[in-house]
């Protein structure tokens, strides 16, 4: 069975939902991101070397890779959001073309206003006429 543009609408709708939702979850994430190789230098350093040298190439190291990731991650998300986004307002749109399709007062209305624009305005020179 085909689906209306309503119900479509509605199912893109919760999709946008989910992912708005999913920046909610990113934050939890970004303590991963940020937290994982800053942790590893570290026990790395305490561990294995206990060289000052690893410290100050180790963690700019892992802030570069932190943000990398950070920023491949939230690309992603942003491009799929706004792809999400278009697809809405066609889908809105569409959906609002359907309900007029179907609604005849509208289209009457339609109709009513169009034969207006299309009569002659009376002006004074064909007035007289």
């Amino acid at each position: 069975m085909k689906e209306t543009q309503e119900e479509i609408l509605q199912k893109l709708e919760e999709e946008h939902t989910q992912k708005v939702n999913s920046l909610f979850l990113m934050c939890l994430e970004i303590l991963f991101i940020f937290g994982v190789p800053a942790f590893g230098v570290l026990l790395v350093y305490k561990l294995v070397y206990t060289d000052a040298l690893m410290l100050q190439i180790g963690l700019p190291a892992a802030f570069f890779l932190s943000w990398t990731i950070f920023l491949l991650r939230w690309k992603q998300l942003s491009s799929e959001i706004i792809k999400l986004e278009s697809n809405l307002k066609r889908a809105k749109r569409n959906a609002e073309d359907e309900r007029q399709k179907n609604n005849p007062v509208i289209e009457d209305q339609k109709l009513q206003e169009e034969s207006k624009e299309s009569q002659p305005a009376v002006t004074p020179e064909n007035k007289d006429a």
